[in-house]
């Protein structure tokens, strides 16, 4: 077994001092290798841009666009009472990928892997689901399928 010595600071490994700070960055770049920072909003009258911002596995993101494709997804009392609207996948939101590993893991550090205002995502994928658009897995269903 080789010579590891674990302390506060870091890690002395085969005589080599390693610092806590140097082994999270290099597994953040293994561990955000393929990921997208996917920004999503809309303008709205009495707030100005709701905004959620998201770290997903790229393949998984992938699928989750197509998944939305043509959806339309419908918000409430978001903003106070008798504030609704509704988004349309992708006509009306505002939508970026953001793939540089610089900016996902400084992101991360700062928010984890969300920062949403409204989760305009999620609530499009829970009620395309509701309405039959997509099963559990975001695949689209067609009208054959039911």
């Amino acid at each position: 077994m080789a010579d590891i010595k674990y302390t506060t600071a870091g890690v002395e490994f085969k005589g080599e001092f390693i610092p806590w700070e140097v082994l999270e960055e290099e597994r953040a770049k293994i561990r955000f290798a393929n990921s997208v920072l996917v920004k999503v909003g809309f303008t709205y009258g009495r707030v100005s841009e709701i905004e959620d911002q998201t770290i997903y596995d790229r393949d998984e993101w992938a699928k989750i666009k197509t998944a939305l494709e043509g959806s339309t997804a419908w918000f409430h009392d978001f903003a106070g009472k008798h504030s609704e609207t509704h988004v349309d996948f992708w006509t009306n939101v505002n939508l970026e990928e953001i793939t540089d590993l610089d900016q996902i893991m400084e992101f991360h550090r700062l928010h984890g892997f969300s920062n949403e205002d409204l989760g305009i995502i999620s609530q499009g994928l829970e009620q395309a689901e509701e309405n039959g658009e997509i099963d559990s897995e975001y695949n689209r269903i067609s009208d054959d399928d039911q």
